[in-house]
């Protein structure tokens, strides 16, 4: 970093702003806003969101990896039993892709004892992907870009449960969730939205059950702020 250099006035592309974000989420709670507020677009303001509420966390960082900057940070939630785990990696190069791999998940995650020969479900925050697996199998993530980073969720995944595989909302990747299930065949989602913008989520429903289109991965537009719930009709055993 060089004195006097304007870092602060927008010139931040929108991978530099993940970078900035995750950094400031797996803080815990401390958030910063270096850009003038005046000056700042209402696009680049609104992704606020994806920290709001905030969400405690704790991040244990790589620091044995040689690197300058560490390129991986396990989280978990602060208190309670969490019932996730999360990674986010970051590409500090300026002009090199990176594309994580793991043999083993625990090289990714503090792994509870109790999840070993469990199904886990492996979400990926920005490219919205997701893959079902064990803890003893290897994974590997979409490309990230220079200047870029990701985030992963990791938990077990129950055959009967619906979860969120992707959405462009909170960090906690559907963990803001006030209601997620499936009752009298009807999927119930419920979530109150804190910022002043609509977001999605697309939910990984069991298999067996589709909706009146016959898709299994379902998107909810949630259109504006406040307490939000969608009701959404599925049919069992149906072909995709």
């Amino acid at each position: 970093m060089q004195r006097g250099t304007r870092l602060t006035l927008g010139l931040l592309n929108d991978h530099e702003i993940r970078i900035l974000l995750l950094n400031q989420y797996l803080s815990g709670g401390l958030f910063s806003q270096t850009e003038p507020l005046s000056q700042i677009s209402g696009k680049r303001l609104t992704e606020i969101r994806r920290l709001l509420p905030l969400h405690p966390v704790w991040a244990a960082p790589d620091l044995f990896t040689g690197e300058r900057f560490p390129s991986r940070v396990r989280i978990r939630e602060k208190s309670g039993e969490s019932p996730f785990r999360q990674a986010a990696f970051f590409n500090w190069s300026d002009d090199q892709t990176i594309r994580p791999g793991a043999d083993v998940l625990e090289e990714w995650f503090d792994l509870p004892e109790k999840w070993k020969g469990e199904r886990l479900l492996l979400t990926a925050y920005y490219h919205r992907s997701w893959q079902v697996l064990s803890a003893e199998d290897g994974a590997e993530l979409p490309e990230i870009t220079p200047h870029d980073a990701e985030l992963v969720r990791l938990q077990v995944c129950h055959e009967d449960m619906p979860y969120v595989v992707g959405s462009d909302a909170h960090f906690a990747m559907g963990g803001e969730a006030e209601e997620l299930g499936i009752h009298e065949d009807t999927l119930v989602f419920r979530v109150n939205n804190p910022v002043m913008t609509g977001v999605f989520y697309e939910i990984l429903l069991p298999e067996g059950y589709r909706d009146q289109k016959g898709e299994r991965v379902i998107r909810i537009d949630v259109p504006g702020p406040g307490e939000f719930t969608a009701k959404v009709p599925l049919s069992r055993n149906r072909e995709s």
